[in-house]
């Protein structure tokens, strides 16, 4: 299980730990399907599995776009289990990668009818 040819490949570490935690994310390049929409592969790879997904979209971008928010929740969710500390960049960094919107930040303005 394996990309063909990869478009972008990123290492997460876990900052200030002894413990040798690396987690991989690797983006496909798109492929046209024979319906005409487009495929592009998603792969997170964890010490001890490897999780490949095909995200499609009605063109190239909008494949990627899906594969990076279906690996940017994934970090964010293995983030969050492991207690934070994930990191791509340097120790605090954010993930770097979209995931769904928090609508709980915004706060409704709410008044009674007239």
């Amino acid at each position: 299980m394996n990309i063909e040819e990869i478009l972008a490949e990123r290492v997460y570490r876990l900052s200030g730990s002894e413990e040798d935690l690396r987690l991989t994310i690797r983006i496909g390049i798109p492929r046209r399907t024979s319906d005409g929409q487009y495929e592009c592969a998603a792969e997170l790879q964890e010490p001890d599995r490897t999780t490949l997904r095909h995200m499609g979209g009605e063109d190239a971008i909008q494949a990627i776009q899906l594969a990076m928010v279906v690996l940017g929740v994934e970090m964010k969710h293995i983030n969050e289990q492991i207690g934070g500390g994930l990191c791509w960049h340097e120790a605090g960094d954010d993930l770097g990668l979209p995931t769904y919107p928090d609508f709980s930040v915004f706060t409704p303005t709410v008044r009674a009818n007239d």
